[in-house]
């Protein structure tokens, strides 16, 4: 049986509604090891989004414009013993490589196959996975069996003092991308 872990790191650097669906996570890793310290990994623009989330420790934002190397030292600095990564991009290969962290987890992303469809319309089966359930995918390997929540987010400070907030969703580019902002309306309507 694996040990349990003390403190985590989650990395999802960008991509706002890709930031939000990665919430039921946070929710999973402290349901199944309370006493964990589960920290996010994501661009400082997006740091906010965390605010108030019951299930979070602490954000480790990448600056604007830091260079990987600077955010890898802090990442060494916090002695983290799980790395999970839910970017799966060259920055997030360097962190996984260079960080130390003894237990590495990455999601199983579907980038070749949804190249595959895009070019040539080619089917693949993985692609009807959902993100969110490739995203909990990894916590199998913790021994965690994940719950499929829906994302969300907390009120935080920053909202408490906007009673006069409008908020404007815009999703112009992919169908699916906008089909996956839609659990986003009930949680600004709840929160906000």
């Amino acid at each position: 049986m694996n040990p349990t872990p003390r403190k985590i790191l989650v990395i999802r650097f960008s991509s706002l509604g890709d930031v939000i669906l990665t919430t039921p996570v946070y929710r999973n890793l402290k349901e199944s090891f309370k006493d964990c310290k589960v920290f996010v990994g994501v661009k400082k623009k997006y740091s906010g989004i965390f605010e108030g989330n019951p299930y979070l420790d602490g954000v480790l934002a990448l600056e604007a414009g830091e260079p990987i190397w600077s955010y890898l030292a802090r990442v060494k600095n916090e002695k983290f013993d799980v790395l999970i990564d839910l970017h799966g991009n060259m920055r997030s290969a360097a962190l996984r490589f260079f960080s130390g962290i003894p237990k590495i987890l990455k999601y199983p992303k579907a980038a070749f196959a949804r190249r595959l469809f895009v070019s040539r319309r080619i089917k693949n089966p993985e692609l009807e996975r959902h993100t969110l359930e490739r995203y909990l995918e990894p916590l199998r390997e913790l021994g965690i069996v994940p719950k499929n929540y829906a994302p969300e987010i907390y009120p935080g400070k920053s909202s408490e003092t906007k009673t006069d907030l409008r908020i404007l969703v815009v999703q112009t580019a992919f169908l699916g991308d906008a089909v996956l902002t839609t659990p986003l309306f009930p949680a600004l309507r709840r929160n906000f």
